[in-house]
Protein backbone atom coordinates (compact mmCIF):
# COMPACT_ATOMS: atom_id res chain seq x y z
CA UNK A 1 0.00 0.00 0.00
CA UNK A 2 1.39 3.37 -1.02
CA UNK A 3 0.92 5.92 1.75
CA UNK A 4 -0.36 9.34 0.69
CA UNK A 5 1.35 12.35 2.24
CA UNK A 6 -1.07 15.08 3.31
CA UNK A 7 -1.17 18.49 4.94
CA UNK A 8 -4.43 19.30 6.72
CA UNK A 9 -5.55 22.94 6.67
CA UNK A 10 -8.28 23.25 9.29
CA UNK A 11 -10.42 25.70 11.26
CA UNK A 12 -10.90 23.14 13.99
CA UNK A 13 -14.48 22.90 15.07
CA UNK A 14 -16.27 19.63 15.69
CA UNK A 15 -16.28 18.13 12.21
CA UNK A 16 -12.64 19.17 11.66
CA UNK A 17 -11.82 17.29 14.87
CA UNK A 18 -13.61 14.21 13.53
CA UNK A 19 -11.69 14.59 10.25
CA UNK A 20 -8.39 14.70 12.15
CA UNK A 21 -9.38 11.52 14.01
CA UNK A 22 -10.08 9.81 10.69
CA UNK A 23 -6.88 11.05 9.03
CA UNK A 24 -4.58 10.14 11.90
CA UNK A 25 -6.09 6.66 12.28
CA UNK A 26 -6.01 5.75 8.58
CA UNK A 27 -2.93 3.79 7.45
CA UNK A 28 -3.25 5.11 3.88
CA UNK A 29 -2.33 8.62 5.05
CA UNK A 30 0.73 10.24 6.58
CA UNK A 31 -0.17 13.61 8.08
CA UNK A 32 2.94 15.76 7.69
CA UNK A 33 1.55 18.94 9.24
CA UNK A 34 -1.61 20.73 10.29
CA UNK A 35 -2.09 24.40 9.47
CA UNK A 36 -4.87 26.41 11.05
CA UNK A 37 -7.12 29.15 9.68
CA UNK A 38 -9.86 31.26 11.23
CA UNK A 39 -13.38 30.07 10.48
CA UNK A 40 -15.51 28.11 12.92
CA UNK A 41 -13.82 30.14 15.67
CA UNK A 42 -10.88 32.54 15.68
CA UNK A 43 -7.57 31.17 14.50
CA UNK A 44 -5.88 31.02 17.91
CA UNK A 45 -8.75 29.04 19.42
CA UNK A 46 -8.84 26.78 16.36
CA UNK A 47 -5.14 26.05 16.96
CA UNK A 48 -5.81 25.21 20.60
CA UNK A 49 -8.64 22.91 19.52
CA UNK A 50 -6.28 21.18 17.09
CA UNK A 51 -3.76 20.69 19.89
CA UNK A 52 -6.52 19.27 22.11
CA UNK A 53 -7.46 16.73 19.45
CA UNK A 54 -3.84 15.65 18.94
CA UNK A 55 -3.31 15.47 22.70
CA UNK A 56 -6.28 13.13 22.94
CA UNK A 57 -5.05 11.07 19.99
CA UNK A 58 -1.41 10.76 21.01
CA UNK A 59 -1.62 7.46 22.95
CA UNK A 60 -3.73 5.91 20.18
CA UNK A 61 -1.41 6.74 17.27
CA UNK A 62 2.03 6.55 18.90
CA UNK A 63 2.93 3.43 16.92
CA UNK A 64 2.48 5.28 13.62
CA UNK A 65 3.52 8.75 14.74
CA UNK A 66 6.63 8.80 16.90
CA UNK A 67 6.13 12.55 16.97
CA UNK A 68 2.84 14.26 16.33
CA UNK A 69 2.42 16.39 13.19
CA UNK A 70 3.38 20.02 13.81
CA UNK A 71 0.59 22.59 14.18
CA UNK A 72 0.97 26.16 12.90
CA UNK A 73 -1.25 29.24 13.05
CA UNK A 74 -2.23 30.89 9.79
CA UNK A 75 -4.59 33.66 8.73
CA UNK A 76 -7.43 34.81 10.95
CA UNK A 77 -11.01 35.70 10.13
CA UNK A 78 -11.44 38.80 8.03
CA UNK A 79 -12.73 41.85 9.89
CA UNK A 80 -16.48 41.79 10.39
CA UNK A 81 -16.91 38.14 9.40
CA UNK A 82 -18.91 35.97 11.80
CA UNK A 83 -17.63 32.64 13.04
CA UNK A 84 -19.71 29.49 13.62
CA UNK A 85 -19.39 29.19 17.39
CA UNK A 86 -23.19 29.06 17.62
CA UNK A 87 -22.95 25.73 15.79
CA UNK A 88 -19.76 24.25 17.27
CA UNK A 89 -19.89 25.61 20.83
CA UNK A 90 -18.32 28.69 22.43
CA UNK A 91 -14.79 27.36 21.98
CA UNK A 92 -15.55 25.56 18.72
CA UNK A 93 -15.16 22.16 20.36
CA UNK A 94 -18.37 21.73 22.34
CA UNK A 95 -17.01 23.72 25.28
CA UNK A 96 -14.51 21.02 26.31
CA UNK A 97 -11.26 21.98 24.59
CA UNK A 98 -9.44 22.91 27.82
CA UNK A 99 -10.21 19.51 29.33
CA UNK A 100 -8.31 17.76 26.55
CA UNK A 101 -5.21 19.93 26.50
CA UNK A 102 -3.51 17.32 28.66
CA UNK A 103 0.03 17.42 27.33
CA UNK A 104 2.05 20.43 26.17
CA UNK A 105 1.87 20.58 22.39
CA UNK A 106 3.81 23.35 20.76
CA UNK A 107 1.89 25.52 18.32
CA UNK A 108 4.08 27.20 15.75
CA UNK A 109 3.32 30.84 14.89
CA UNK A 110 3.60 30.76 11.09
CA UNK A 111 1.60 28.39 8.88
CA UNK A 112 3.30 29.65 5.74
CA UNK A 113 6.72 28.61 7.07
CA UNK A 114 5.43 25.17 7.98
CA UNK A 115 3.78 24.76 4.57
CA UNK A 116 7.00 25.71 2.77
CA UNK A 117 9.08 23.46 5.00
CA UNK A 118 6.91 20.40 4.36
CA UNK A 119 6.55 20.99 0.62
CA UNK A 120 10.22 21.70 -0.03
CA UNK A 121 11.27 18.62 1.96
CA UNK A 122 9.02 16.43 -0.23
CA UNK A 123 9.25 15.39 -3.84
CA UNK A 124 7.26 17.62 -6.22
CA UNK A 125 3.70 16.43 -6.81
CA UNK A 126 3.75 14.14 -3.79
CA UNK A 127 1.78 16.04 -1.12
CA UNK A 128 -2.00 16.49 -1.07
CA UNK A 129 -3.44 19.53 0.67
CA UNK A 130 -6.77 18.82 2.35
CA UNK A 131 -8.66 21.95 3.38
CA UNK A 132 -11.63 21.85 5.76
CA UNK A 133 -11.98 25.56 6.48
CA UNK A 134 -12.03 28.82 4.52
CA UNK A 135 -9.37 29.04 1.82
CA UNK A 136 -7.74 32.13 3.33
CA UNK A 137 -4.43 30.40 4.08
CA UNK A 138 -4.16 28.86 0.63
CA UNK A 139 -4.86 32.17 -1.10
CA UNK A 140 -2.17 33.83 1.02
CA UNK A 141 0.35 31.12 0.17
CA UNK A 142 -0.45 31.59 -3.52
CA UNK A 143 0.24 35.31 -3.17
CA UNK A 144 3.53 34.78 -1.37
CA UNK A 145 4.99 31.61 -2.92
CA UNK A 146 3.03 30.44 -5.98
CA UNK A 147 5.81 28.12 -7.15
CA UNK A 148 5.75 26.31 -3.81
CA UNK A 149 1.99 25.80 -4.07
CA UNK A 150 2.47 24.40 -7.58
CA UNK A 151 4.59 21.62 -6.08
CA UNK A 152 1.45 20.12 -4.48
CA UNK A 153 0.00 17.00 -6.03
CA UNK A 154 -3.54 18.32 -5.63
CA UNK A 155 -5.93 20.23 -3.37
CA UNK A 156 -9.04 18.57 -1.97
CA UNK A 157 -11.33 21.13 -0.37
CA UNK A 158 -14.42 20.69 1.76
CA UNK A 159 -16.31 23.66 0.48
CA UNK A 160 -18.99 24.96 -1.80
CA UNK A 161 -22.42 23.85 -2.87
CA UNK A 162 -23.19 23.52 -6.56
CA UNK A 163 -26.58 21.90 -7.13
CA UNK A 164 -28.26 22.07 -3.69
CA UNK A 165 -29.05 24.73 -1.07
CA UNK A 166 -26.38 26.45 1.00
CA UNK A 167 -26.00 26.46 4.77
CA UNK A 168 -24.57 29.92 5.50
CA UNK A 169 -26.95 31.54 3.03
CA UNK A 170 -29.58 30.10 0.69
CA UNK A 171 -26.90 29.62 -1.98
CA UNK A 172 -23.54 29.58 -0.18
CA UNK A 173 -21.64 27.10 1.98
CA UNK A 174 -19.91 28.39 5.14
CA UNK A 175 -16.23 27.96 4.17
CA UNK A 176 -16.64 29.74 0.83
CA UNK A 177 -19.02 32.38 2.18
CA UNK A 178 -16.51 33.26 4.93
CA UNK A 179 -13.83 34.28 2.42
CA UNK A 180 -15.12 34.21 -1.18
CA UNK A 181 -12.22 36.30 -2.48
CA UNK A 182 -9.78 33.66 -1.26
CA UNK A 183 -11.85 30.88 -2.80
CA UNK A 184 -11.95 32.68 -6.15
CA UNK A 185 -8.18 33.17 -6.04
CA UNK A 186 -7.59 29.45 -5.39
CA UNK A 187 -9.96 28.38 -8.18
CA UNK A 188 -8.37 30.74 -10.71
CA UNK A 189 -4.83 29.78 -9.72
CA UNK A 190 -5.52 26.06 -9.85
CA UNK A 191 -7.12 26.09 -13.29
CA UNK A 192 -4.65 28.43 -15.02
CA UNK A 193 -3.56 26.52 -18.13
CA UNK A 194 0.00 25.29 -18.42
CA UNK A 195 1.06 24.50 -21.97
CA UNK A 196 2.70 21.15 -22.66
CA UNK A 197 2.78 21.63 -26.43
CA UNK A 198 1.23 23.79 -29.15
CA UNK A 199 -2.14 22.02 -28.92
CA UNK A 200 -1.98 20.56 -25.43
CA UNK A 201 -2.36 22.00 -21.96
CA UNK A 202 -3.16 20.98 -18.41
CA UNK A 203 -4.39 22.81 -15.33
CA UNK A 204 -1.91 24.40 -12.95
CA UNK A 205 -2.99 22.22 -10.01
CA UNK A 206 -5.85 19.70 -9.67
CA UNK A 207 -8.58 21.03 -7.36
CA UNK A 208 -11.55 19.01 -6.08
CA UNK A 209 -14.49 20.37 -4.10
CA UNK A 210 -16.19 18.01 -1.67
CA UNK A 211 -19.19 20.24 -1.01
CA UNK A 212 -22.61 20.14 0.58
CA UNK A 213 -23.98 18.26 -2.45
CA UNK A 214 -22.33 15.17 -0.98
CA UNK A 215 -21.59 16.04 2.66
CA UNK A 216 -25.29 16.59 3.39
CA UNK A 217 -25.77 12.94 2.48
CA UNK A 218 -23.41 11.57 5.16
CA UNK A 219 -24.50 11.61 8.79
CA UNK A 220 -23.30 10.66 12.24
CA UNK A 221 -26.38 9.50 14.13
CA UNK A 222 -26.38 10.15 17.87
CA UNK A 223 -27.95 6.73 18.46
CA UNK A 224 -24.93 5.00 16.90
CA UNK A 225 -22.68 6.70 19.44
CA UNK A 226 -25.01 5.95 22.36
CA UNK A 227 -25.25 2.28 21.38
CA UNK A 228 -21.46 2.03 21.14
CA UNK A 229 -21.07 3.59 24.59
CA UNK A 230 -23.44 1.02 26.09
CA UNK A 231 -21.04 -1.68 24.91
CA UNK A 232 -17.85 0.21 25.82
CA UNK A 233 -18.82 2.81 28.47
CA UNK A 234 -15.23 3.67 29.38
CA UNK A 235 -13.78 3.87 25.90
CA UNK A 236 -11.79 7.13 25.89
CA UNK A 237 -12.33 7.87 22.21
CA UNK A 238 -16.10 7.37 22.41
CA UNK A 239 -16.28 9.56 25.51
CA UNK A 240 -14.21 12.25 23.80
CA UNK A 241 -16.44 12.10 20.75
CA UNK A 242 -19.60 12.35 22.83
CA UNK A 243 -18.29 15.40 24.66
CA UNK A 244 -17.15 17.33 21.62
CA UNK A 245 -20.24 16.52 19.52
CA UNK A 246 -22.99 17.17 22.08
CA UNK A 247 -23.47 20.89 21.34
CA UNK A 248 -23.04 20.28 17.59
CA UNK A 249 -25.67 17.55 17.46
CA UNK A 250 -28.03 19.61 19.62
CA UNK A 251 -27.74 22.44 17.08
CA UNK A 252 -28.71 20.17 14.19
CA UNK A 253 -31.60 18.72 16.17
CA UNK A 254 -32.95 22.21 16.93
CA UNK A 255 -32.28 23.51 13.42
CA UNK A 256 -33.26 20.57 11.22
CA UNK A 257 -34.64 17.79 13.41
CA UNK A 258 -31.50 15.74 12.70
CA UNK A 259 -30.56 13.78 15.83
CA UNK A 260 -26.90 13.71 14.93
CA UNK A 261 -24.70 15.75 12.64
CA UNK A 262 -23.31 15.89 9.13
CA UNK A 263 -19.81 14.59 8.47
CA UNK A 264 -18.68 17.43 6.22
CA UNK A 265 -14.93 17.47 6.86
CA UNK A 266 -14.40 13.73 7.41
CA UNK A 267 -15.77 13.09 3.91
CA UNK A 268 -13.03 15.26 2.37
CA UNK A 269 -10.41 13.18 4.20
CA UNK A 270 -12.13 9.95 3.18
CA UNK A 271 -12.15 11.06 -0.46
CA UNK A 272 -8.37 11.33 -0.35
CA UNK A 273 -8.16 7.86 1.20
CA UNK A 274 -10.52 6.34 -1.36
CA UNK A 275 -11.68 8.54 -4.27
CA UNK A 276 -14.15 5.86 -5.35
CA UNK A 277 -16.38 6.91 -2.45
CA UNK A 278 -17.55 9.89 -4.53
CA UNK A 279 -18.37 10.48 -8.16
CA UNK A 280 -16.93 13.74 -9.48
CA UNK A 281 -17.03 15.67 -12.75
CA UNK A 282 -15.02 18.56 -14.09
CA UNK A 283 -16.79 21.90 -14.45
CA UNK A 284 -16.00 25.49 -15.18
CA UNK A 285 -16.40 26.83 -11.62
CA UNK A 286 -16.67 30.46 -10.53
CA UNK A 287 -17.09 31.99 -7.06
CA UNK A 288 -19.39 34.99 -6.56
CA UNK A 289 -17.72 37.66 -4.44
CA UNK A 290 -20.07 40.63 -4.42
CA UNK A 291 -23.71 39.69 -4.90
CA UNK A 292 -26.21 41.26 -2.52
CA UNK A 293 -27.76 37.85 -1.87
CA UNK A 294 -25.29 35.52 -3.58
CA UNK A 295 -21.87 36.27 -2.04
CA UNK A 296 -19.96 33.03 -1.68
CA UNK A 297 -22.05 31.16 -4.23
CA UNK A 298 -20.08 28.52 -6.11
CA UNK A 299 -21.30 28.26 -9.69
CA UNK A 300 -20.66 25.20 -11.86
CA UNK A 301 -21.48 25.66 -15.52
CA UNK A 302 -23.79 22.70 -16.02
CA UNK A 303 -25.40 23.90 -19.25
CA UNK A 304 -25.93 21.23 -21.90
CA UNK A 305 -24.83 23.60 -24.66
CA UNK A 306 -21.30 23.41 -26.03
CA UNK A 307 -21.12 26.67 -27.91
CA UNK A 308 -21.11 29.10 -25.00
CA UNK A 309 -18.87 27.24 -22.58
CA UNK A 310 -15.22 28.02 -21.90
CA UNK A 311 -13.85 24.50 -22.25
CA UNK A 312 -10.37 25.53 -21.19
CA UNK A 313 -11.78 26.38 -17.74
CA UNK A 314 -13.73 23.14 -17.42
CA UNK A 315 -11.13 21.53 -15.13
CA UNK A 316 -12.30 21.93 -11.52
CA UNK A 317 -13.56 18.70 -10.00
CA UNK A 318 -16.90 18.77 -8.18
CA UNK A 319 -18.19 15.79 -6.19
CA UNK A 320 -21.88 15.24 -6.88
CA UNK A 321 -22.61 11.73 -5.62
CA UNK A 322 -21.40 9.70 -2.62
CA UNK A 323 -21.63 6.11 -1.43
CA UNK A 324 -22.92 7.23 1.97
CA UNK A 325 -23.24 3.78 3.51
CA UNK A 326 -19.69 2.76 2.65
CA UNK A 327 -18.27 6.07 3.86
CA UNK A 328 -20.17 5.98 7.15
CA UNK A 329 -18.95 2.43 7.74
CA UNK A 330 -15.37 3.61 7.15
CA UNK A 331 -15.79 6.56 9.49
CA UNK A 332 -17.31 4.54 12.33
CA UNK A 333 -14.73 1.79 12.05
CA UNK A 334 -11.64 3.96 11.69
CA UNK A 335 -12.31 7.10 13.65
CA UNK A 336 -14.32 5.50 16.45
CA UNK A 337 -13.65 1.73 16.25
CA UNK A 338 -17.36 1.04 15.99
CA UNK A 339 -18.31 -2.11 14.08
CA UNK A 340 -16.18 -4.27 11.83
Amino acid sequence: MKVKKVILDVDTGVDDALAILLAMRSPELAVLGITVVGGNVDVQQSARNTAAVLSHLQPMVKDRYATLPPIAVGQGLNTGVSDASNVHGPDGLGGVSEKYLKSPIKIRPDALSLFKEVIMASEPNSVILVTTGPLTNVAYWIEQYPDTVKRLKEIVSMGGVFFQAGNRSPVAEFNIHTDPLAARKVVKFSRAPVSSGPYRWRENLPLTFVGLDVTHQVRFQRQVLEDALKKKPKDPNLLFTKEITGHYMDFYYRNEGLDGCYLHDPLAVAYVIDPSLCEARQFHVEVETRGEFTTGMTVADNRPTRLFKDKMKEVTWVCYKVDAERFEEMFYKRALHIGG
